[in-house]
C-alpha cells in the first residue's frame, strides 16, 4: 500500500489449497486498489524560503567552508499530498503496486528426507501507470508493455517470478538446500523469441512519487545457491 497520508482501500483475496500426502497444491489471486478516496481533497501547502539558484550570491560558506543555502527575501507556496503521490489521478489504481497479483505454490515429498518446494508470481502489469507508460512509448521509450499485462501473447505485459527449492534431510542433523531464483529471468537475446518474452521476468520498477520516478529496470536475474546446515 502506501505509506503515508490516510486513504480507503479494498482488497479482495481468493486461495484454494489441495492437500494430500505427499503434495500440497494452492494458489492465491489478490486484488487491491483504492476506494472512496479523492486525493484532491488531500492537499497542504507550505510556504518556504525561495532560492534563486541562478543567482552566484544564493549560497554561503562558514568559517569552516560548509555551504549552506542563502533566500533572496521571496518565498514559495509548495503543495504537498502524500495520497496523490502513490495512487491514479481518478483513484482506481495504485502508482507503485500491480491491481492484480498471483501466486501459485507446489510442495512435494516423495520421500521422508526429500522435500520439493517450488511457487510462481504473477504481477499482472502496472494499469496505474499506463497513461505515462502509453505517452512515452509514442516517443520511442520500450517499458515491454507493463502497463497492459494480459494473458495475450504468452502473458505479454506480465512479470513472472518462479523460483524453486529441493532439500535432502540426511543423517546426523544435516540437511542440504539448493536453490534457483528467478528461473525466468533472462535478459539475454533468443533468436526465437526475442527480449520481451524474457527481460519482462526480470522487471522491477522505480517507487514513484512524481513523474519522473518511472522506470524500470532488469533487476530479478536467473541465479542459483546451496546450503549445508548441521544441526547441534
Amino acid at each position: 500500500m502506501i505509506n503515508a497520508g490516510k486513504y480507503n482501500y479494498g482488497n479482495f483475496d481468493l486461495d484454494c489449497k489441495l492437500e494430500t500426502r505427499f503434495i500440497v497444491f494452492g494458489g492465491n489471486h489478490t486484488l487491491q486498489r483504492p476506494v472512496f478516496t479523492d486525493s484532491r481533497s488531500h492537499d497542504r501547502y507550505f510556504i518556504q524560503p525561495h532560492y534563486d539558484r541562478s543567482s552566484d550570491t544564493w549560497y554561503d560558506t562558514t568559517s569552516q567552508g560548509r555551504y549552506y543555502p542563502v533566500s533572496d527575501g521571496t518565498y514559495d507556496t509548495v503543495r504537498v499530498n502524500l495520497v496523490s503521490d502513490g495512487i491514479t489521478v481518478d483513484g482506481r489504481n495504485f502508482l507503485n503496486l500491480s491491481t492484480n497479483t498471483t501466486k501459485f505454490y507446489l510442495t512435494v515429498k516423495p520421500l521422508p528426507w526429500i522435500v520439493f518446494n517450488t511457487n510462481l508470481r504473477l504481477l499482472w502489469g502496472l494499469p496505474g501507470r499506463k497513461s505515462l507508460y502509453d505517452r512515452d512509448e509514442k516517443d520511442g521509450y520500450n517499458y515491454l508493455d507493463i502497463q497492459n499485462g494480459s494473458f495475450s501473447e504468452r502473458l505479454r505485459g506480465v512479470p513472472k517470478k518462479l523460483n524453486a527449492s529441493l532439500h535432502f534431510f540426511l543423517p546426523e542433523d544435516i540437511t542440504l538446500s539448493i536453490f534457483a531464483y528467478d528461473i525466468l529471468g533472462i535478459d539475454r537475446k533468443s533468436d526465437k523469441s526475442g527480449y520481451d518474452s524474457y527481460v519482462i521476468n526480470t522487471i522491477r520498477w522505480q517507487q514513484m512519487a512524481n513523474p519522473e520516478q518511472k522506470d524500470i529496470a532488469s533487476t530479478d536475474q536467473q541465479s542459483f545457491g546451496f546450503t549445508i546446515s548441521k544441526g547441534f
